[in-house]
């Protein structure tokens, strides 16, 4: 059964293809990032980037709006021209553009109670390459972690 958010989310995820600021990702795009999650440094309930010396973990409490865009336009995922938008196991996989994605964040992630991943995407030989190890992790309310 599906519940209200669910509803919201699949609204939200046929407007951004309608409007033209999002495209399905490839067939099997999902599971192949999930494999990479799988495969990183996790702690109890968050990634340990302890483990993880490329990783910076930023919290938007404590760093100014304007700040928060620089830090994140600074992350290796900002040199991408597409992300791939990861909201969980059960929910697609949507292509966006880098720089729309991050001025977005807050409305990517507001019906996505345990937030999302951003994974960088290039075009090559006409087909979607992913680069995971150009990663964003918002857990929805205010922390950020990524590769620098």
């Amino acid at each position: 059964m599906k519940t209200e958010a669910d509803q919201i989310r699949l609204q939200q995820r046929a407007e951004l293809i309608k409007t033209g600021h999002a495209w399905p990702a490839p067939n099997g795009l999902i599971f192949a990032f999930q494999k990479f999650l799988s495969e990183l440094p996790w702690g109890e309930h968050a990634l340990d980037i302890r483990r993880m010396p490329s990783a910076e973990r930023v919290n938007s409490h404590h760093m100014p709006g304007p700040d928060l865009l620089v830090w994140l336009n600074d992350a290796r995922i900002a040199k991408r021209p597409r992300v791939g938008v990861y909201w969980g196991a059960f929910e697609p996989v949507l292509v966006i553009e880098t720089a729309w994605a991050l001025k977005r964040l807050e409305w990517l992630a507001e019906f996505h109670p345990l937030g999302l991943f951003l994974f960088g995407l290039e075009l090559e030989d006409e087909k979607w390459a992913p680069h995971f190890e150009d990663w964003l992790q918002y857990d929805g309310r205010s922390s950020f972690t990524a590769v620098r």
